[in-house]
């Protein structure tokens, strides 16, 4: 068992000191295995039932041009503790009332591209995009379930993308139409060039004043994001007596251009168990001291990049890197953690990236967690 996998391993017993999480990984493979499903479920109060519902299944062989809401099923059993997932049918049958935990991975081939969904019967509670070559994507929820609920991964209505070769011949033939448009343009474009001449004059003004204006940019960001914290630290809340807490948000729209230590906030909530996380600040406020589980996504624009960090009041405890098509890349953190603390994701200060945060229904960037005890 390699570092990685042992600590998702460690991660998902965690989970099961005190709190009645249900854990999981669904995977897909094109061309050699990936890491698949792996659901469980312990009752760990006083009294309760031992009963423990866990499964890792994986796709034997590639799914050639699967088109659109195709519904996987992972055919290779590993675990499957409580029989809850179907093989043949690619549904976990949710065994009872509870809050649960899913991750899923797809991989694609080279320059080809798919959206796949996480779906609780009809509902999609969330997405994930992967486009070029051969890399592997993890999608993650957390979300209140129903016995008999039916829980799969399907792809996005809309098929994958054509291929490069495709895109080039549409492009020969569109640029082929627009031949003889050229030649009425290059007076337009020799009119253009004096006005961008003497707008560049204007701009070198204005650079000399955004010169000035950045310096005071930069500290009245830095108080904000002090006040943010202050603001979430003074919030009570009034926690359910059994003492577990959990949340999953994501953002409802792309974060355009968000610069250096942005606080991103996850406004649409899923689950949040206990009212401990503020969709209006992006802030989980520790409601009691212990150990949590944080996971977060973050996705970009094609050509663009971003670092994500996971930072405990002042203290960064984990960050990512996402860079070019589309992609959706996932960290992860356990921690303990003491009440009242703040925890949030922000962009790095000094390489604060550039584009915007992707967030739509073609792969969300979210943030979630539990406590684990």
């Amino acid at each position: 068992m390699n570092f990685l996998q042992c600590k998702v391993f460690v991660t998902l017993i965690f989970a099961c000191v005190n709190f009645p999480v249900i854990c999981g990984k669904m995977v897909s493979i094109q061309e050699d295995v990936l890491r698949a499903l792996l659901v469980m479920n312990r009752s760990c109060d006083t009294g309760a039932s031992s009963s423990h519902y866990a499964f890792y299944a994986y796709l034997s062989h590639d799914l050639p041009e699967p088109g659109g809401n195709r519904h996987f099923v992972y055919n290779t059993i590993i675990t499957n503790i409580g029989h809850a997932y179907s093989n043949i049918t690619g549904t976990f049958t949710v065994p009872r009332d509870g809050i649960y935990s899913f991750t899923w991975s797809t991989r694609v081939a080279c320059s080809k591209a798919h959206t796949t969904e996480l779906v609780v019967n009809t509902r999609v509670l969330g997405s994930t995009y992967i486009w070029c070559g051969y890399n592997t994507v993890t999608g993650h929820v957390i979300a209140h379930a129903s016995q008999g609920d039916a829980v799969f991964v399907r792809t996005n209505s809309s098929p994958g993308q054509d291929t490069i070769l495709d895109r080039l011949q549409k492009l020969e033939k569109y640029s082929t139409s627009q031949n003889e448009k050229i030649s009425s343009l290059e007076n337009v474009i020799t009119h253009l060039e004096n006005t961008v001449s003497h707008l560049d004059n204007e701009n070198s003004e204005l650079r000399s004043v955004q010169t000035e204006l950045t310096p005071l940019l930069t500290r009245r960001r830095t108080r904000q994001d002090q006040l943010n914290v202050n603001d979430a630290r003074r919030l009570l809340l009034d926690g359910p007596s059994s003492g577990q807490y959990a949340f999953y948000a994501f953002m409802s729209r792309d974060e355009p251009e968000p610069g250096g230590h942005h606080l991103l906030v996850y406004d649409n909530v899923v689950t949040n168990v206990g009212n401990a996380y503020n969709n209006f600040t992006g802030i989980f406020t520790v409601p009691r001291s212990g150990l949590y589980s944080f996971t977060w996504s973050t996705r970009v624009a094609c050509h663009k990049a971003h670092t994500t960090e996971l930072v405990i009041n002042t203290r960064i405890l984990g960050s990512t890197y996402v860079y070019c098509g589309y992609n959706t890349v996932t960290g992860h953190v356990v921690t303990s953690a003491s009440q009242g603390e703040a925890i949030f994701v922000r962009t790095h200060l000094t390489s604060p990236g550039q584009g915007a945060i992707k967030s739509d229904e073609f792969g969300r960037s979210a943030f979630s967690g539990f406590t684990i005890g």
